[in-house]
This record gives structure tokens, C-alpha cells and sequence, in this order.
């Protein structure tokens, strides 16, 4: 081990901000966010993320090939600080941390960016849960599609749950959140931005989701978990497909759906 930093104490300010950190309103005021593990930190590492500090257990093995990998990927300057374990068990948000955390930049892109890509967006209309957040950006990611956008009341992109749930989705899918249905409305009247329509999944839809013919330039839609989509939302939506369900369920996961509409998209692209 090199001379590098080694805390010990609770009391030490980088650990108080890591612990911070596990918060929204602290993650946004810095601009900063949580990963853990050694496969999210090196698929962070290799798209290119900005990784800002690096901290290892003092009980990890640092000449392991694992261990290794990640440092000599780290940027110029940027040294790993070791933590007693118990420290690092603080710091961490799963409940068996592989004693490896790191510190890099929120990556958003701006809603105007966004919608000038080439390629079918998802929007997500107040979804919720981390998990199926993070299974959705882990889908999107897979299909290539050009972003991901989130209304207002979603689940914060960059939390510890989401960002893990994603599986380094996270670093290579453009996106933006919190966005508003007047920013919305705004891109769809827009006349300098791409048009595009809001295709929803919607269980009362009268039209399947595979005969509906999709193009680029759609946004696939998914609502919240429990009341779908508000009024105000709905009345944007051009489009409403469903996706049949031949046994007694009423409704599918919202992470399910997007993945089922999502695949059938590509595949009427392939296709074609």
C-alpha cells in the first residue's frame, strides 16, 4: 500500500459526506453520487464517468487483480483512501458492501438535447420504485434507445438503489429528469424541435401493442405503478397500446412493461 490516506474516524469530513451523500438534497447541491461495487465501478470507469474519489476497506486485498484494475483505470490525481471496515459499512447503502465505494458526477443531458436525438425516448411518468427504475434504465440501455426522460415525481435517477439497479446502464443512456408536462408541451409545439408522439402503455388501451406500427421518432411512455398516468398527462399522450393478458392479472410491473414494449419496438424496427 502506497502513502495513501486512511481514516478511521467517524468524524472525518469525507466520511460524513459520503454518508451525506445517500441523500437527494445532498447529492444535487454537490452534483456528485454514490456507486458501489467493483462491477459498477468499472463499467463507470470505462464509459468514461468522472470518478472523483475512490475508497477502499481496509480489509480488501489491494493487490488483487480486481482491486488493481479499477486503480490503474482511475484519472490522473486521483489516489483511493482506505476505510476502516466499519466505516465503510456507514458509508455504503447495501447491507453487504464488496468494500469498494466511489464518488463520481451526476451525467444529465438537457430536455432540448435529449429530444433532438435520433431515435425512439422513454419517458417515465412518476415511477416510483428504485427497482423498477433501475430495471427500466438497464432496458433502455440494452435497446440502444437515443435517452430517457422523467416527469417530475419519479424517483430520483441517482439513487444508490437505482444506480445499481441499472447496472451501469446509468453511464451510457443520455438523460434528464424532473422534467415538467409544460416542458413537455413546450417540445411537442415546438417548431425548431424534432416531432415526436407519446405512445403509452395502458392496460384499458383498445389497441395491442403489436399491431400498433412504431416509428424513431416515438416516445414510449410509462406511468406510475399504482395510478398510471394524471389527466393532464393523459391529454398529451397521442397514442394509448396495450398488452394483452390472457390470465387473470389486471396489469403488468411497470418495469416488465416497458421491457415488453420496448422489445417489440426493436423488433418491428429489425424488421423493417
Amino acid at each position: 500500500m502506497k502513502d495513501w490516506e486512511m481514516i478511521s474516524s467517524r468524524q472525518n469530513s469525507r466520511v460524513k459526506n459520503l454518508i451525506k451523500l445517500q441523500q437527494k438534497k445532498h447529492r444535487y447541491r454537490q452534483g456528485l453520487f454514490l456507486l458501489e461495487g467493483f462491477n459498477l465501478i468499472e463499467t463507470a470507469l470505462k464509459a468514461g464517468a468522472k470518478i472523483e474519489e475512490l475508497y477502499l476497506s481496509q480489509q480488501l486485498k489491494i493487490d488483487s487483480a480486481e482491486v488493481q484494475s479499477i486503480i490503474a483505470r482511475l484519472p490522473a490525481g486521483i489516489e483511493p483512501v482506505i476505510l476502516e471496515e466499519d466505516l465503510l459499512k456507514k458509508s455504503a447503502t447495501t447491507v453487504n458492501p464488496q468494500g469498494i465505494l466511489a464518488v463520481t458526477r451526476i451525467n444529465e443531458r438537457s430536455l432540448n438535447d435529449i429530444w433532438q436525438l435520433p431515435g425512439p425516448l422513454l419517458l417515465l411518468a412518476e415511477v416510483q420504485d428504485p427497482g423498477n427504475m433501475g430495471t427500466i434504465i438497464r432496458t433502455a440501455a440494452a435497446a440502444d434507445l437515443a435517452g430517457l426522460l422523467t416527469v417530475k415525481g419519479s424517483v430520483d435517477i441517482f439513487n444508490p438503489k437505482v444506480v445499481r439497479g441499472s447496472m451501469g446502464g446509468i453511464f451510457s443512456l443520455p438523460l434528464c429528469q424532473s422534467i415538467t408536462l409544460q416542458d413537455i408541451k413546450q417540445c411537442l409545439a415546438g417548431d425548431q424541435l424534432k416531432p415526436r408522439r407519446l405512445v403509452a402503455a395502458e392496460p384499458r388501451a383498445s389497441q395491442s401493442y403489436y399491431d400498433f406500427t412504431f416509428t424513431t421518432d416515438d416516445i414510449i411512455v410509462i406511468g406510475n405503478e399504482a395510478r398510471g398516468f394524471s389527466e393532464e398527462m393523459a391529454d398529451l399522450i397521442e397514442q394509448k397500446i396495450t398488452i394483452p393478458l390472457p390470465g387473470s392479472m389486471e396489469s403488468l410491473n411497470a418495469a416488465v412493461a416497458a421491457s415488453l414494449v420496448v422489445f417489440e419496438m426493436l423488433k418491428q424496427f429489425a424488421q423493417n
